[in-house]
């Protein structure tokens, strides 16, 4: 990439297909290609550009259309959004439960848990259960793609994705 080209802008869509992120004669992932893209990404960010990746090519790679999981991409956009907020983010393990994620940022922590549908009270319990044993004050926040279920529920805030990644 020239330098020069991204001198006055804040902010830089890259959109990646697979052929950016594959070897070309065993179609596996490249990590030449991909060593050389996160250096050229990270330099850009190093000039306070706020970088954004588009890549349908790795989502493909990774999980081909015949096994989509929209929780296991929802989880992905959140992760990602995370990291772009600047949090430090970690798997949480509580008791016999796992929290989607732990961020922390500026020595705050807040948990979320991550699932596309949480109408069914079996989905509904299983994303609460993890938050309802851990006794400190830090925000507890579960992110769904459906409306009906946002709302404070003691303590653990239920949130629409998209409002989220909005705000």
């Amino acid at each position: 990439m020239k330098k020069n080209r991204f001198k006055n802008k804040k902010r830089v869509v890259v959109k990646i297909g697979s052929s950016s992120l594959t070897h070309p004669k065993t179609g596996n992932l490249d990590f030449i290609k991909l060593e050389r893209l996160v250096r050229e990404l990270c330099d850009l960010r190093n000039q306070d550009i706020d970088v954004c990746l588009v890549s349908s090519g790795l989502r493909n790679y990774i999980l081909p259309r015949r096994h989509y999981d929209l929780g296991f991409t929802l989880e992905n956009i959140v992760y990602l959004e995370l990291l772009r907020r600047r949090y430090r983010v970690n798997i949480g393990k509580y008791e016999n439960t796992e929290i989607d994620f732990v961020a922390q940022k500026q020595g705050e922590i807040t948990y979320f848990q991550v699932t596309a549908d949480m109408t069914s009270e079996e989905t509904f319990q299983r994303e609460m259960r993890p938050f309802t044993n851990i006794r400190d004050n830090y925000p507890k926040i579960v992110l769904t793609l459906d409306h009906f279920s946002s709302g404070n529920y003691d303590g653990i805030q239920v949130v629409n994705v998209m409002d989220w990644l909005l705000d």
